[in-house]
């Protein structure tokens, strides 16, 4: 959220205008003008664990209206409201997914279902939610196993 500090006209890419006076509260929405379109991101609301890197490992780049877009996911914010702590928060997801993986036996219960779609309801509340539990069963690793000496 932040303040008009004077008068001005802000106008969007598709050419919209709204008219800003100074005091006024102004809140963007970055979900719906980015991460969520689908004339940026082909099929928004399916995950697709690719969607950023071409086949060859390079990052992909994408485009609206014929311009290259800067920002094209914005977990973090952007600009000086960027969040100072994203790279602490990148190292302890990644710490997470590791530790899960190296030390349990993770297993769908059921692999005949798709993948959930994401709740849009919860756009704006952090991690998007699907609209339902992956139910997946774990296990300590054998190898795993610490015995006392």
């Amino acid at each position: 959220v932040r303040a008009v500090l004077e008068d001005t006209s802000l106008r969007t890419s598709t050419g919209t205008e709204f008219t800003l006076r100074r005091g006024d509260r102004v809140a963007l929405f970055p979900h719906l003008s980015v991460q969520m379109n689908p004339e940026i991101h082909e099929e928004p609301h399916k995950f697709k664990y690719d969607r950023f890197v071409n086949p060859d490992g390079t990052r992909k780049d994408f485009y609206r209206n014929g311009k290259k877009l800067k920002f094209v996911s914005m977990p973090w914010g952007a600009g000086v409201s960027t969040c100072p702590g994203r790279f602490f928060a990148s190292a302890e997801m990644k710490l997470f997914v590791f530790l899960m993986l190296s030390h349990f036996d993770l297993e769908l219960v059921d692999e005949e279902e798709e993948i959930p779609a994401i709740d849009i309801s919860r756009w704006g509340f952090g991690t998007m939610q699907p609209v339902r539990d992956v139910r997946f069963r774990h296990r300590p690793r054998q190898d795993d196993v610490v015995t006392a000496c």
